[in-house]
């Protein structure tokens, strides 16, 4: 026993020695930020950021805009969208009293818990 803990000792000592546990700790630091895996988040906040670049320089986001608008006038003239905020809030009701929301937190919980899982 006082063999293995002069081991693990001198073992700690060498890697310390060498910076060896800094860098561990910082590969650590990063893995889990924001419950996320090693630089996940950079590489997720890149892809939407050239994405985002992509899609302006294409002209597609104003695109969208104007179909959102569009959408929003042609519904809001028909009383659809009251019509669909109740169909919303009708669901949310239906699904708070089944217990579903609560489950679905949990499920989300979970799958963040330990990370992203692609």
């Amino acid at each position: 026993m006082e063999k293995e803990m002069e081991r693990r000792k001198k073992r700690w000592r060498d890697r310390k020695r060498d910076g060896e546990i800094e860098k561990e700790m910082e590969r650590w630091k990063k893995r889990w930020r924001g419950g996320k895996r090693d630089g996940e988040v950079e590489k997720e906040m890149e892809r939407r950021k050239k994405r985002w670049r992509d899609r302006k320089r294409d002209g597609e986001i104003e695109k969208e805009m104007e179909r959102w608008k569009k959408r929003w006038r042609d519904g809001k003239r028909d009383g659809e969208m009251e019509k669909e905020m109740e169909r919303r809030k009708k669901r949310w009701r239906d699904r708070k009293r089944d217990g579903e929301m609560e489950k679905e937190m949990e499920r989300w919980k979970k799958r963040w818990r330990g990370g992203k899982r692609d």
